[in-house]
Order: structure tokens, then sequence, then C-alpha cells
């Protein structure tokens, strides 16, 4: 151990933090001489900057490793704050390499962190349910009589950007709680103030999936979009593509075909590079239909190729199927 502990004063000494794997080597070395604190400090890094350059397989390595570092180092309760953010990051890695059952299992941890727990017998899941879409209802038919809202604390925002984030990882594996779990999100949502919330155009705009989508009501899935859409952060460049996909998966289901809905290849390929796989992959899903039902086989060849070389760089399961 003392051997690790100088080398890794060392590195920490005479390398550039900006050098490719200087987190990773400090977390090993600082795991080996038992400082757990440290070691879960620099996983955490070095699984950031692996989720910065899309490596999914090593970003999920780190922070499970981080998350084993935090429980072994703190006693049960404390810094619950610390273990649901690292349980987070876990889960968004782990949804990005394709594995969204097992996504779902650490954003359910997270929240179980914050306070926020499943459960309840079903006849409480139903009136929750139906508490919840009234709540909906008056944010998308009454805005005039919405009170103003205080701005979201930390915790209120971690807890909604965990459920929005889970029902994402839920649409395609568990409908049911998809919708559950959106509608609860949006509830949330609207209890603050939304522009103190990251990402809150997407969120509202990511309902689309269950009222356009589903077929329940085109004219709610446009009531969405028109809530959402002066929401979305333009300096956020994932978060404007998310809504600009959920806008065209709603024009593209009520038969607006115009290519004014399609997104650039560019755009397309800069959220490839910025990890936001789950977005790209339903997107290029969505176009390679559209082209296929105008006949344009060549296009949607294209998209599925794009489709099938996501798979083959970063081996992301969604984009497999």
């Amino acid at each position: 151990p003392p051997l690790h502990l100088r080398l890794a004063a060392a590195i920490e000494k005479r390398l550039p933090p900006q050098l490719p794997g200087f987190d990773a080597m400090l977390a090993y070395h600082y795991a080996r001489c038992g400082d757990p604190d440290l070691a879960e400090r620099y996983l955490d890094a070095a699984g950031e900057a692996a989720s910065r350059l899309a490596a999914s397989e090593e970003a999920v390595h780190f922070f499970g490793e981080a998350v084993r570092h935090f429980l072994e180092s703190r006693k049960e309760g404390s810094d619950p704050e610390r273990g649901a953010e690292l349980e987070r990051k876990l889960a968004v890695a782990t949804m990005n390499k394709g594995d969204l059952k097992q996504a779902v299992i650490h954003f359910d941890r997270a929240l179980e962190l914050l306070g926020e727990r499943r459960g309840g017998s079903r006849g409480r899941r139903i009136v929750r349910l139906v508490r919840t879409a009234g709540r909906l209802a008056s944010e998308l038919y009454a805005p005039r009589l919405r009170p103003r809202r205080p701005a979201a604390t930390p915790r209120q925002r971690s807890v909604i950007e965990i459920m929005y984030a889970r029902a994402q990882a839920e649409t395609t594996h568990d409908p049911r709680n998809f919708v559950t779990d959106t509608l609860t999100a949006l509830a949330r949502l609207s209890r603050v103030e939304p522009r103190s919330v990251e990402r809150a155009g997407a969120m509202y705009a990511s309902a689309v999936g269950i009222f356009s989508f589903g077929g329940v009501s085109f004219g709610i899935g446009q009531r969405l979009l028109d809530l959402g859409r002066p929401l979305v952060r333009e300096d956020d460049p994932s978060d404007a593509f998310l809504y600009r996909v959920m806008a065209f998966l709603h024009h593209y289901l009520t038969g607006d075909w115009s290519e004014a809905n399609l997104i650039e290849p560019a755009v397309v390929d800069d959220q490839i590079a910025r990890g936001r796989l789950w977005e790209v992959t339903t997107y290029c899903n969505l176009e390679a239909a559209y082209r296929s039902f105008r006949g344009e086989f060549a296009e949607a060849e294209g998209q599925l190729a794009r489709l099938a070389a996501i798979d083959a760089r970063y081996g992301f399961a969604l984009a497999a199927s």
C-alpha cells in the first residue's frame, strides 16, 4: 500500500490531468492503498471521462466500482444524495450500453436513496395515477389557473430527472411502468417552476410517447409539444435534439410528412458523439420507417446502416434490435 500511495502522489504531481487514463490510474492506486474516498472520487471522474467518449462499457465499470467504494466507506443512511448521484450515473451508463432492464434497477436504487419507493396496493397506485392525470390535465388545459411555483430544490430536481430517465429506459420493455413513471415525473415537474429543472422541455415532449404514439390523443400530444417548446434550452443541444425527435414522431403519426420535420444528419452525428445513443437510435428507427413508406429505400437503408454502425462501435443493444 505505501508504494501505491507514492505512485498516486507522483501521478498527481507529474502528469497532466487531461492525460487519457489519468483518473483511472489514480483510482486504481488509491483503491490499492485502502483509501475508498479518493478511489471513489477518481472512479467517478474516470466514469465521466468514459461517458463523454460514449465508452459505455468502461463507464459502467468505473461507476459500478465507485458505487461499491461508496457503500464500503460509508455507514448505512449517510450521504444519500451522493449515493443517489452515483447510482444515477451508473444507470445512465448502463442504459447507454443498451441494458435497459438493469438500468431501471439502478434508477430505482437511486430513487430509494432519496426516499422514493415504488409499491403500494393496486388501488393506491390507481388513485395516484388518477391524481397525476388530473394535475397534468390542469397543466395543459388551464394554464392560467396555475399558481406561481417555487424553484425546484436540488433534491426535487434529482428526483424528477431520475424519474424521467427511468421512464425513458422503460419505453421498450415495460410500457405499463413507462406510462405511470412518465406521468409521475410530469406531475412532480408541475409542482415547481419548470425552468429550474434541466431538460424540462424535453420531459413534456417525451409524453408524446404516451398520447401520440399510444394513439390516445394527438391533440394532447400537440399541447405537450406546445408546453415544452418554450422550455427547451437552445444552449443544450441534447435537450433540443430530444424535443425534435418527439416532434418528428408526433408529426409523422399525424400524417404531416413534411421534410422540414427531419433532423439534419450532422445534428444526429453530433448527438452520437455526445453519447445520446437512445435518442439517436429512436430517431434513426423512425426515419427509416418514414423513408420506407415514402419509397425512399436507399435513404431508409442509410438509417439502418447508421444503426448497425452504432451497435458495432458502442455495443448498443437497442440499435442492434
